[in-house]
């Protein structure tokens, strides 16, 4: 059970983590993973590990989209809607290997041109 004092405390957090998702600030700390140089702006985007290993065993070709350096956002997320199913997952996979294909490796501005 909670304490009484936490009640206002947890409610308010609630708030500010929905608005930081709706808002994507979430995710602000990915640039500095950019930064380092262990992301890019643009590439395949990153997968929980769990998802990584799952994926792996039920879609041919889903190591070859790690090639490439992780990106904040893909062609996948320009080109496809939110999908969280393996489906979903499969036809991303089919966008991110285009991207990997179709991209000269010195630059990647014109993906979300």
């Amino acid at each position: 059970m909670l304490d009484a004092d936490v009640v206002p405390i947890l409610g308010k957090a609630l708030r500010v983590g929905a608005f930081m998702r709706k808002s994507r600030l979430d995710e602000l700390p990915q640039l500095w993973n950019v930064l380092r140089g262990d992301m890019s702006f643009i590439g395949p985007r990153a997968e929980w590990d769990e998802l990584v290993s799952t994926y792996e065993t039920l879609i041919p070709y889903y190591h070859l989209r790690h090639i490439v350096r992780p990106g904040l956002s893909g062609w996948a997320q320009v080109r496809y809607p939110y999908g969280s199913s393996v489906e979903d997952a499969r036809i991303k996979l089919e966008y991110d290997l285009y991207y990997i294909k179709s991209t000269p490796k010195n630059g990647h501005t014109l993906c979300c041109a």
